[in-house]
This record gives structure tokens, C-alpha cells and sequence, in this order.
């Protein structure tokens, strides 16, 4: 009888050992001296052991960087506790580090004996160093986000029952978005963009259906836009970020647009008192051959405005043949 119960024994833990080694779980059976009873090819995998034969040898023979935390672990698990973790640490003897979810329980040999333990583990280090470079990678582009010169907001479109755009949740801000509206980046993120500035839907400029077809059409859109609202002038680039979303940079321009102005206008001024007095004026730049002749300048010399090309060519092709020598040396010797 003692000699059919052993070879029964012997049957177990063959079947065992053969349903481990086949398991594409990573798996280690161990007696209550932290022997290997039986390991899975994964396992053998997972932690780089090669051809090696386990079976009788001691796990911290084969994991010496084994940490006395993790023994206390395997202690528990003698004593009848399951344990667990995710994304457990573990450093190995050669430098590099492996990620672990893993569960260790203990098994029995009868109702109340304990015959030691399984550990069951998941290497998830190729998940984790995906993660670490993700997270490296937004806080890159989060500070280059938060750095760049230009206004940034991201929009979702809102749309009526036609599928016409009547508003936008802004999704994002950085802090030069802050800066340029005086819009506080905690106040706004999540709210409709007419509860955060109120009549933004009448403004001429209509930004919500202009930025509403980018998100929606996927059709970008650069140009330069004035707001009454918000009484500024803008150079804007709309593109779609994904569907249904809108992604804006865009910078103040109004001081520019201003000087512009007032530079168009004092030409104006310029102009019309040269025309007034019947002054024949040519202006005329050398890098870029363009040139300017008033109309007083080209009745002098029997032309219109629409006949004599405003270039410093024209004008030279227009000298007289006995004046040209003596007129382009004058001008050479100003220049």
C-alpha cells in the first residue's frame, strides 16, 4: 500500500510538473525550503534562465539580488497568506530592472499542511518603459507648450441639431493664451467659449464658425482677423487636432496693425499734399528695383499712372540716350 501511495505521489507531481512547463503563464512551484518544484518555459523566459535545470535548486540560489522585503513575502505565503503586487520593482545582478505584477499563495499538501508556495508573475517592464516615455514626452511638450511664444487653446466644436457649429468647449490654454485675453487658464478649461466671453458669437470675426469648419472639415485655415470684442488683432493658424477639435496658435499683431495704419495714413497725407502742389515726385529702391512716380511726375514726362511701370528700370529706360551717362553717374555717386 505504502508503495502504490508513493508511485501515486510520483504520477501527481509529474502531471504537475508537465502542466507547468506548458503553461504560458509565467509560473514557479517551490517546496516550504523555497525549492523548485516545477517552472514554466515563460517563466524560464521572462528572467533570462536559459536551459538551465531548476528542479531541487534553490530560488535564491538563482535570484541572489532577491531582497530580504521579498523573502519576508515568501515567509508570509509559508505561513498561509496570499500576496500581490503591480508594478512591483526588480532589480537584477547584471543592472538592468524588470516590472512585475506577481501574486505568490501557498500550496498544500493536506487539508492544513502547507507545502510551500507558487509564484505567479507578469513582466510588464516593456509596458513600463512605454509609460515612463510617454510621461517624459508630455512633460517635454508640456513645457514647450507652456513656453511658446504664441497663444495656444484647443476647441471641441459644438453643434445644433443641422450640424451647424454654435459653440466651442475649450479643452486646453496655455499661459501666453492667458496673457494675450486676460483670460484666467483655471477659470475656462471645460466651459463653453460664449459663457466665457459673452457675445463672442455676434463678434464679426466669427470665430466659433470659422474654427467650428476647421474642426469639422479638417480644412486648416491661416489668416490675420480683428475683434471688436475683444478689441485686438490677431494672426491666427486653425488646424484639426482630431475629430470635432479645433487646435489655434496665435499671436497679438495689434500694435503692428496700428503702426501700419498709421504709416498708410501719413503716406496718404504725404501724397495727396505732393499732388496738391503739383510736385513731380520718384522714390526709388536700389535692392529691390520698386519705385514709386506720382502722378504730377508722370504727366511731366507724358505718361499715366497705368502706363508707366513703377520700376527703377523703367525709369532708367526712359532717360535720354545724351542725358543717361551723365544722370545714372549723378545717382551712382548720392548712392
Amino acid at each position: 500500500m505504502a508503495g502504490a501511495a508513493h508511485k501515486n505521489d510520483n504520477e501527481c507531481h509529474d502531471n504537475m510538473r508537465l502542466f507547468v512547463e506548458q503553461s504560458p503563464m509565467a509560473i514557479a512551484i517551490m517546496d516550504s525550503d523555497m525549492r523548485y518544484l516545477a517552472v514554466s518555459s515563460r517563466w524560464m523566459e521572462d528572467y533570462g534562465l536559459g536551459n538551465q535545470n531548476l528542479i531541487g535548486k534553490s530560488h535564491y540560489e538563482i535570484f541572489p539580488e532577491i531582497s530580504e522585503s521579498w523573502k519576508q513575502i515568501h515567509r508570509q505565503a509559508l505561513h498561509g497568506e496570499v500576496v500581490t503586487a503591480r508594478d512591483d520593482r526588480f532589480d537584477r545582478t547584471d543592472g538592468s530592472t524588470q516590472w512585475l505584477n506577481w501574486e505568490i499563495r501557498p500550496w498544500y499538501r493536506a487539508e492544513d499542511e502547507i507545502g510551500g508556495i507558487v509564484i505567479f508573475t507578469e513582466d510588464v517592464t516593456q509596458r513600463k518603459i512605454a509609460e515612463e516615455k510617454l510621461v517624459a514626452s508630455e512633460a517635454r511638450y508640456r513645457a514647450l507648450f507652456e513656453n511658446m511664444n504664441a497663444g495656444f487653446v484647443l476647441f471641441e466644436v459644438i453643434q445644433d441639431s443641422q450640424g451647424v457649429p454654435v459653440d466651442l468647449t475649450i479643452l486646453a490654454a496655455n499661459r501666453q493664451f492667458e496673457e494675450t485675453t486676460g483670460l484666467e487658464h483655471i477659470n475656462i478649461i471645460g466651459r463653453r467659449l460664449t459663457d466665457v466671453l459673452p457675445g463672442i458669437e455676434n463678434d464679426d470675426a466669427d470665430w466659433i464658425g470659422t474654427y467650428g469648419q476647421v474642426a469639422l472639415t479638417g480644412e486648416s485655415r491661416q489668416f490675420e482677423q480683428g475683434s471688436d470684442l475683444l478689441e485686438a488683432y490677431y494672426s491666427v493658424s486653425a488646424y484639426q487636432a482630431a475629430p470635432n477639435q479645433c487646435a489655434v496658435t496665435f499671436q497679438d499683431i495689434t500694435e503692428r496693425k496700428k503702426s501700419a495704419l498709421l504709416l498708410e495714413k501719413s503716406e496718404e497725407r504725404w501724397k495727396f499734399a505732393l499732388e496738391g502742389a503739383g510736385q513731380g515726385v520718384w522714390d526709388w529702391n536700389p535692392q529691390s528695383d520698386d519705385a514709386y512716380f506720382s502722378d504730377a511726375w508722370q504727366e511731366m514726362i507724358g505718361y499715366t499712372d497705368h502706363d508707366f511701370p513703377h520700376t527703377g528700370a523703367a525709369w532708367k529706360g526712359a532717360l535720354h540716350p545724351q542725358d543717361r551717362k551723365r544722370v545714372l553717374a549723378a545717382v551712382k555717386e548720392h548712392l
